[in-house]
């Protein structure tokens, strides 16, 4: 048969593998505990930064530190900047080291 074809030819008539159905796809993917963590992780990390970028300007601004919501929404924006700046690459840092650690 042809290169990458297990079933045989992969030429018009010659026999063909199953289809694979979309059901069979998602309980092959539902079945693997990472996946549905990771899945559901990155779905909490999401809800978690939208409310936070929706709320948050708000939530300080009652704290009543800010005159105006234009000042307070401009504060938290620029805090979570350099927070993502910072903390992306010492987050890698952070993680080369624990797992270089591990390693030993």
């Amino acid at each position: 048969g042809a290169v990458g074809a297990p079933g045989g030819s992969c030429a018009p008539g010659g026999p063909r593998e199953a289809a694979v159905t979309l059901w069979a796809q998602l309980s092959l993917l539902l079945s693997s505990p990472s996946y549905v963590c990771l899945v559901l992780g990155y779905a909490a990390e999401t809800a978690t930064v939208i409310g936070i970028s929706t709320y948050g300007p708000v939530f300080l601004l009652g704290f009543g530190s800010f005159h105006s919501q234009a000042a307070c929404s401009l504060a938290f924006a620029g805090a979570v900047s350099v927070g993502g700046v910072l903390g992306t690459p010492l987050g890698g840092v952070l993680t080369d080291t624990v797992l270089s650690r591990a390693k030993r």
